[in-house]
């Protein structure tokens, strides 16, 4: 039998709702020590997938939540899993979390959940890495690439790789074992095999490395090019500039920011307001980079 395992699954901090999970063969059990409805005698009678109105308790105090258990082995991790649904109070989800661990539960390590999913069977290795992907994605960019990857796109390419490659390897031992009647056909097959097998290793290989400019993002040096009474950057309309003090028509100092530069004026872009300098302000000795 598998420790069962107890966690916050959302965001620290306050907020309307606050989940905590359970994970493991005692799931139901330990739920049923703090879990409390009018429809259940016990919640271990509960019926998997059907959402339950009740009380749990949190130590000194209740509290009025959704319990819904998930049955093994159609849950997110395998194991028998049952979530609360309570107020999004910190102190509140902490004091059922300890109370639920003084059940017998055991607090889980960081990502045990999706460990534990893997391990199962549920996701494959790609798959899992997905899920963080998602999870942490700043952009709508990356966000798409972990969704492909949870739905099992690199998972169907890796596959595809290993039966050519298993391919190749059988027809290579059969040709030894049989000289006579399969080294000619191997032979001639054998070349086209090897460049498909390359050329889709290489895209694979391709497709990482945007995978990861997309995953982590890419740093840029704008460098910008000052003359007496004009500043550009690689010949289009936009800079990224840094400096200590413009004398704007507002004085009001900025230290950073974008602009747009539109014959002798620049309009610089702010959180706060716009300010249009006159490039004849800005003098050669200005620190001006990004």
């Amino acid at each position: 039998m598998s420790k069962t395992i107890a966690a916050i699954a959302t965001p620290f901090g306050t907020g309307a709702i606050g989940v905590i999970r359970l994970s493991g063969d005692n799931s139901l059990n330990i739920a049923n020590q703090v879990f409390k409805c009018k429809k259940l005698d016990s919640f271990c009678n509960a019926v998997p997938n059907v959402m339950y109105f009740g009380k749990v308790c949190c130590g000194e105090f209740f509290d009025e939540c959704l319990a819904i258990y998930f049955k093994a082995p159609h849950s997110f991790t395998g194991e028998d899993v049952v979530e609360f649904q309570c107020h999004g109070g910190i102190r509140l989800l902490e004091e059922l979390l300890k109370n639920l661990l003084n059940k017998g539960a055991t607090i889980a390590d960081k990502g045990e959940f999706t460990k534990r999913a893997f391990l199962n069977g549920k996701y494959s290795l790609s798959e899992a890495e997905g899920i963080i992907d998602m999870i942490n994605s700043e952009n709508i960019a990356s966000l798409n690439a972990g969704y492909r990857q949870l739905s099992g796109n690199l998972n169907k390419k890796v596959l595809k790789l290993e039966e050519q490659i298993l391919d190749i390897t059988a027809s290579l031992e059969a040709s030894l074992d049989y000289p006579e009647e399969l080294e000619e056909e191997v032979r001639e097959n054998l070349p086209s095999k090897l460049s498909t097998l390359k050329n889709d290793l290489q895209s694979l290989l391709d497709s990482a490395k945007y995978s990861r400019i997309v995953k982590n993002g890419i740093n840029v040096t704008i460098r910008i090019k000052h003359h007496q009474n004009n500043i550009c950057i690689f010949g289009t309309g936009f800079c990224f500039i840094y400096t200590n003090f413009f004398n704007c028509v507002s004085s009001v100092p900025y230290t950073s920011g974008i602009y747009k530069i539109n014959k002798n004026t620049f309009s610089f872009y702010s959180l706060f307001q716009n300010v249009s300098c006159s490039t004849s302000n800005i003098g050669h000795n200005s620190p001006i980079f990004a």
